[in-house]
């Protein structure tokens, strides 16, 4: 069975991330928020079309959040949570966010953890926060 699930928080990971992940087309949810990431966002990962749920939350990112990944809110693409907040992006992630909604709003950005989503089931609509429902 292909890998659907790939959860490496709080793993003290520390690098920057591979392209080659990209070939992980099966995968569905990728947790690697709290950790010791740097660099930028691979471009390539555009190609995963599958994938619901990215949380990079809390790593060192830094530059951009590529404009390919607009394309990822776009109806051939299941993302629906993109959590980044706790980097230091050189990009407004305002701007992010408005390219998102651009495209087909239908992709959440994650930029403040109060902002924080639950994006566990990918087949479920986002829950708030406890408090916020």
């Amino acid at each position: 069975m292909p890998l659907q699930e790939l959860r490496l928080n709080n793993y003290g990971l520390f690098g920057l991330l591979p392209d080659y992940w990209a070939r992980l087309t099966n995968l569905r949810t990728l947790d690697l928020s709290n950790n010791n990431l740097f660099g930028e966002i691979p471009i390539t990962w555009v190609s995963m079309q599958n994938v619901a749920t990215i949380d990079l939350s809390n790593n060192r990112f830094t530059g951009r959040i590529p404009e390919e990944w607009e394309f990822m809110s776009g109806p051939n693409y299941k993302l629906r949570c993109l959590s980044v907040y706790g980097n230091s992006y050189l990009d407004s992630l305002s701007q992010t966010e408005k390219k998102f909604k651009d495209a087909g709003n239908r992709v959440r950005l994650v930029a403040k953890p109060e902002d924080t989503v639950f994006c566990e089931d990918p087949k479920s609509p986002a829950v708030a926060p406890t408090g916020q429902r």
